[in-house]
């Protein structure tokens, strides 16, 4: 069992780039004084120690999923429904999606997980296609055609990635299934 939620998450993200500011901030005075250069260090210290620490069970669920128990599936949905933004989470988000991808066991979480990527492509992220190609690939079917077919194409640009999206997770699963072009 998880102590986890989604808001504990984002808020915990949260936290952690008001840190990252004031780390920011003080990087910028740091040659000032002694004492500045202590401050910032101090802060910089924290910053690191936070990120770690915030990272930690996310990283275990990683591991986990790459060694194949799927005993911590559920923190690793639980990430990706958040949706975190802030220092080194799109690092994470992209290397959880591809170890569900490739993990057994997620029939369970097929529909959380077709909603990951429906929001994904609804609001795409820097460097996030290939994973939430791979993930999408791995957890396809009608149900997830549907939503993504019946997404508004308001603009050219959003109908042609909406397309290209569709062929990539086409051909990630031919890819899966050994099958020639």
């Amino acid at each position: 069992m998880t102590l986890f939620s989604t808001d504990r998450i984002a808020t915990d993200a949260q936290a952690l780039e008001g840190l990252r500011a004031e780390v920011r901030t003080l990087c910028a005075l740091r040659n000032l004084d002694q004492e500045s250069w202590r401050r910032w260090e101090q802060k910089a210290g924290l910053f690191k120690a936070s990120v770690r620490d915030y990272y930690a069970p996310f990283e275990a669920a990683a591991a986990a999923l790459r060694a194949g128990a799927p005993t911590e599936l559920e923190t690793a949905v639980l990430f990706l429904e958040a949706d975190p933004w802030c220092f080194r989470s799109g690092y994470m988000k992209s290397k959880l999606m591809s170890r569900i991808a490739n993990s057994v066991d997620i029939e369970a979480y097929r529909s959380r997980l077709q909603n990951i990527v429906v929001c994904l492509v609804r609001n795409p992220q820097p460097r996030l296609l290939r994973p939430t190609v791979r993930l999408a690939a791995a957890v396809w079917d009608e149900n997830l055609q549907g939503q993504l077919t019946s997404i508004p194409e308001d603009d050219s640009v959003t109908a042609e990635r909406l397309r290209a999206f569709m062929r990539l997770v086409g051909h990630q699963i031919r890819t899966m299934r050994g099958l020639r072009f």
